[in-house]
Protein backbone atom coordinates (compact mmCIF):
# COMPACT_ATOMS: atom_id res chain seq x y z
CA UNK A 1 0.00 0.00 0.00
CA UNK A 2 2.86 2.39 0.80
CA UNK A 3 4.39 1.70 -2.61
CA UNK A 4 1.12 2.51 -4.36
CA UNK A 5 0.71 5.76 -2.40
CA UNK A 6 4.31 6.69 -3.20
CA UNK A 7 3.79 5.97 -6.92
CA UNK A 8 0.57 8.00 -6.96
CA UNK A 9 2.41 10.89 -5.27
CA UNK A 10 5.21 10.73 -7.85
CA UNK A 11 2.72 10.64 -10.75
CA UNK A 12 0.79 13.58 -9.29
CA UNK A 13 4.01 15.55 -8.71
CA UNK A 14 5.24 15.10 -12.26
CA UNK A 15 1.82 15.80 -13.78
CA UNK A 16 1.77 19.06 -11.81
CA UNK A 17 5.14 20.06 -13.26
CA UNK A 18 3.85 19.55 -16.77
CA UNK A 19 1.17 22.20 -16.15
CA UNK A 20 3.81 24.96 -15.97
CA UNK A 21 3.65 27.04 -19.15
CA UNK A 22 7.11 26.95 -20.71
CA UNK A 23 8.66 26.75 -24.13
CA UNK A 24 12.27 26.00 -24.99
CA UNK A 25 13.57 27.02 -28.40
CA UNK A 26 16.99 26.44 -29.90
CA UNK A 27 18.96 29.28 -31.38
CA UNK A 28 21.92 29.18 -33.71
CA UNK A 29 24.93 31.36 -34.36
CA UNK A 30 26.62 32.26 -37.60
CA UNK A 31 30.39 31.87 -38.02
CA UNK A 32 30.67 34.92 -40.28
CA UNK A 33 32.53 37.22 -37.86
CA UNK A 34 30.09 40.14 -38.07
CA UNK A 35 27.31 38.19 -36.31
CA UNK A 36 29.33 37.40 -33.17
CA UNK A 37 27.23 36.72 -30.08
CA UNK A 38 23.95 37.05 -32.02
CA UNK A 39 21.30 34.44 -31.29
CA UNK A 40 19.37 33.63 -34.47
CA UNK A 41 15.88 32.17 -34.28
CA UNK A 42 13.37 30.89 -36.82
CA UNK A 43 10.15 32.84 -36.27
CA UNK A 44 6.84 32.80 -38.14
CA UNK A 45 5.73 36.36 -38.94
CA UNK A 46 2.20 36.46 -40.34
CA UNK A 47 2.73 32.77 -41.14
CA UNK A 48 5.96 33.38 -43.13
CA UNK A 49 9.25 31.86 -41.87
CA UNK A 50 11.66 34.65 -40.94
CA UNK A 51 15.16 34.60 -39.47
CA UNK A 52 15.43 37.00 -36.52
CA UNK A 53 17.93 37.79 -33.82
CA UNK A 54 16.92 37.56 -30.17
CA UNK A 55 17.89 41.05 -28.97
CA UNK A 56 17.50 41.78 -25.26
CA UNK A 57 18.55 45.38 -25.86
CA UNK A 58 15.84 46.12 -28.42
CA UNK A 59 12.46 47.33 -27.27
CA UNK A 60 10.53 46.38 -30.40
CA UNK A 61 10.22 44.09 -33.36
CA UNK A 62 12.04 45.54 -36.36
CA UNK A 63 12.01 44.00 -39.83
CA UNK A 64 14.29 44.66 -42.77
CA UNK A 65 12.70 46.25 -45.84
CA UNK A 66 13.08 42.90 -47.66
CA UNK A 67 11.25 41.01 -44.92
CA UNK A 68 8.54 43.68 -44.77
CA UNK A 69 7.88 43.04 -48.47
CA UNK A 70 8.16 39.23 -48.02
CA UNK A 71 5.34 39.21 -45.42
CA UNK A 72 3.03 41.16 -47.71
CA UNK A 73 3.84 44.83 -46.94
CA UNK A 74 1.33 45.38 -44.10
CA UNK A 75 -0.52 48.71 -43.99
CA UNK A 76 1.68 51.50 -42.59
CA UNK A 77 0.09 52.95 -39.44
CA UNK A 78 2.43 55.89 -39.25
CA UNK A 79 5.95 57.22 -39.34
CA UNK A 80 8.17 57.78 -36.32
CA UNK A 81 11.69 57.17 -35.08
CA UNK A 82 13.67 54.15 -33.97
CA UNK A 83 16.48 54.58 -31.48
CA UNK A 84 19.28 52.27 -32.62
CA UNK A 85 22.84 51.65 -31.52
CA UNK A 86 23.89 53.87 -34.42
CA UNK A 87 21.53 56.73 -33.55
CA UNK A 88 17.99 57.80 -34.25
CA UNK A 89 16.55 56.80 -37.64
CA UNK A 90 13.18 57.47 -39.33
CA UNK A 91 10.94 54.39 -39.21
CA UNK A 92 7.57 53.15 -40.45
CA UNK A 93 5.23 51.37 -38.05
CA UNK A 94 2.71 48.65 -38.88
CA UNK A 95 0.71 45.90 -37.17
CA UNK A 96 1.62 42.24 -37.47
CA UNK A 97 -1.26 39.77 -37.29
CA UNK A 98 0.93 37.08 -35.72
CA UNK A 99 4.47 36.53 -34.47
CA UNK A 100 5.13 32.92 -33.48
CA UNK A 101 8.22 31.39 -31.86
CA UNK A 102 7.82 27.69 -31.18
CA UNK A 103 4.36 27.44 -29.64
CA UNK A 104 4.41 31.01 -28.27
CA UNK A 105 2.30 33.32 -30.36
CA UNK A 106 1.68 37.08 -30.08
CA UNK A 107 -1.16 38.58 -32.08
CA UNK A 108 -1.78 42.14 -33.23
CA UNK A 109 1.67 43.40 -32.30
CA UNK A 110 3.24 46.62 -33.57
CA UNK A 111 6.51 46.39 -35.51
CA UNK A 112 8.61 48.76 -37.57
CA UNK A 113 11.00 48.91 -40.47
CA UNK A 114 13.69 51.38 -41.45
CA UNK A 115 16.41 51.82 -44.05
CA UNK A 116 19.82 50.29 -43.49
CA UNK A 117 18.71 47.39 -41.28
CA UNK A 118 20.57 44.16 -42.13
CA UNK A 119 18.88 41.68 -39.74
CA UNK A 120 15.37 41.24 -38.37
CA UNK A 121 15.13 41.95 -34.65
CA UNK A 122 12.93 40.18 -32.11
CA UNK A 123 12.87 42.63 -29.21
CA UNK A 124 11.11 43.03 -25.88
CA UNK A 125 7.68 43.77 -27.34
CA UNK A 126 7.52 40.03 -28.01
CA UNK A 127 9.17 38.52 -24.92
CA UNK A 128 8.63 41.12 -22.18
CA UNK A 129 5.67 39.16 -20.80
CA UNK A 130 7.83 36.14 -20.05
CA UNK A 131 10.68 35.14 -17.86
CA UNK A 132 13.42 33.85 -20.09
CA UNK A 133 16.53 31.82 -19.45
CA UNK A 134 19.40 31.58 -21.90
CA UNK A 135 21.52 28.43 -21.83
CA UNK A 136 24.69 29.18 -23.77
CA UNK A 137 25.99 25.60 -23.66
CA UNK A 138 22.79 24.06 -25.04
CA UNK A 139 22.09 27.03 -27.34
CA UNK A 140 18.57 27.21 -25.95
CA UNK A 141 16.23 29.87 -24.63
CA UNK A 142 13.42 28.85 -22.30
CA UNK A 143 10.44 31.16 -21.94
CA UNK A 144 8.04 30.71 -19.05
CA UNK A 145 5.04 32.49 -17.58
CA UNK A 146 5.64 30.88 -14.19
CA UNK A 147 7.90 32.58 -11.63
CA UNK A 148 8.75 29.24 -10.00
CA UNK A 149 10.61 28.02 -13.08
CA UNK A 150 12.55 24.78 -12.70
CA UNK A 151 15.92 24.85 -14.43
CA UNK A 152 15.81 22.27 -17.28
CA UNK A 153 19.62 22.27 -17.42
CA UNK A 154 20.79 21.77 -13.81
CA UNK A 155 24.23 23.13 -13.05
CA UNK A 156 24.15 25.78 -15.76
CA UNK A 157 24.11 29.51 -15.20
CA UNK A 158 21.24 31.42 -16.74
CA UNK A 159 20.65 35.04 -17.60
CA UNK A 160 17.30 35.76 -15.99
CA UNK A 161 14.96 38.62 -16.74
CA UNK A 162 11.73 38.97 -14.81
CA UNK A 163 8.77 39.79 -17.00
CA UNK A 164 7.19 43.23 -16.89
CA UNK A 165 3.60 44.21 -16.11
CA UNK A 166 0.76 42.73 -18.12
CA UNK A 167 -0.32 44.48 -21.29
CA UNK A 168 -3.19 44.24 -23.72
CA UNK A 169 -1.20 41.97 -26.04
CA UNK A 170 -2.52 38.42 -26.13
CA UNK A 171 0.09 35.71 -25.56
CA UNK A 172 -0.49 31.99 -25.44
CA UNK A 173 1.78 29.12 -24.68
CA UNK A 174 0.34 25.90 -26.06
CA UNK A 175 1.39 22.31 -25.65
CA UNK A 176 3.50 21.01 -28.53
CA UNK A 177 0.94 18.25 -29.19
CA UNK A 178 -1.79 20.74 -30.15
Amino acid sequence: MKKINFLLFILFFFSFLSIVDAETVRYYEKPDGKSRNMKFLKVLVNGIPVEMIFDTGASGIVLTKETYKKIGSPFILGQGKNHTAGGVVPAYFFKLFSVKLGSIEARNIIASTHDGLEVNILGADFFKHFNYFVNEREKAITFTTDNSFNNPFPGDDFKTVISGPNSSLKYRVRDKEQ
